[in-house]
């Protein structure tokens, strides 16, 4: 047994990660989640850095203060949270918001991948993340971890989001620049989408979907407990979401109106592409006509 793997066997209330890709609505779902008496998501405390254990929050985080830090998060016991943050601005600038810890189901998103691994392993993905899955394996199974994983089924407008990016048709994220008031919905240019493009973002997406779950088989198979988060229901009825999440994690206290009211608190993100892609596509009927038919059915 790993040293960093706390001796613990009690269970009081479900924990979570949230596995996430790119322009899955994880963003959003995460604030709106954190809005829930009984849910605590970990982020930065300057209100950003809610994928805290991705390279890009974290820092190069060594693997054996990645997983003291995980295993302080998800005990049972009160977080010292002068104690976690010592460990983690080791590597990370900034520091992470403390929270009531006891009695509530605490999670955050993150990628599967292992944010210590140097660049060069990274190249060999089997040989950066093989021990580092196992010992995940153990933490979701030793602290009561639901893992869910996020999904887009509508291959065509999770392409389409992605080809968009930063509204220029280059890589970014616009849901930040609209929440932060840099730009507004009239800022937003239509583009012209070639479809040689589109298709290979298409593909990409596709082998995602494929990533995903043959993940969810592999943790399953370990015996961790696995849900999807699926980003077409979170659009039709976020209640019903919600209470989804709600059942995996064991908390039943809101009923329907009293979710209703938290989702309509809000988040500081809105959503950025129509479901009518016409509203910033250029080409739109010939995009519908050629790749409208590619969805994932589960």
């Amino acid at each position: 047994m790993d040293d960093y793997i706390l001796e613990n066997n009690d269970k009081f209330v479900k924990n979570f990660i949230i596995l996430f890709g790119e322009k899955e609505g994880t963003s959003v779902m995460a604030r709106l989640l954190n809005n829930f008496e009984k849910v605590s998501v970990l982020h930065h405390s300057n209100g950003s850095g809610w994928e805290p254990f991705d390279q890009h929050c974290c820092g190069k985080i060594n693997s054996d203060d990645l997983f003291k830090c995980l295993n302080i998060i998800f005990s049972n016991d009160i977080i010292n949270f002068q104690y976690l943050n010592k460990i983690y601005r080791r590597s990370s600038k900034e520091e992470l918001s403390s929270f009531h810890s006891m009695n509530v189901s605490k999670g955050f998103k993150m990628r599967f991948t292992n944010p210590s691994a140097p660049r060069w392993m990274k190249a060999i993905p089997l040989l950066a993340n093989f021990n580092y899955e196992r010992k995940m394996i153990r933490l979701f199974k030793r602290h009561n971890v639901v893992v869910f994983i996020a999904i887009r089924r509508d291959l065509l407008r999770w392409a389409l989001s992605k080809y968009h990016g930063n509204g220029s048709g280059k890589p970014g994220h616009l849901q930040f620049a609209l929440a932060d008031g840099r730009i507004s919905r009239n800022d937003i240019p239509k583009i012209y989408v070639e479809d040689s493009k589109l298709m290979r973002l298409i593909h990409k997406c596709e082998k995602a979907h494929s990533h995903k779950y043959r993940l969810a088989s592999f943790l399953r198979k370990a015996g961790v407990e696995v849900r999807f988060l699926e980003y077409e229901e979170f659009l039709d009825d976020k209640v019903i979401f919600f209470k989804k999440i709600q059942n995996a994690l064991e908390i039943y206290n809101e009923d329907d109106e009293e979710i209703d009211n938290i989702i309509q608190r809000g988040a500081s993100l809105e959503k950025v592409h129509s479901n009518d892609i016409s509203e910033f596509v250029i080409n739109s009927d010939s995009i519908m006509s050629k790749f409208g038919h590619y969805t994932i059915c589960i």
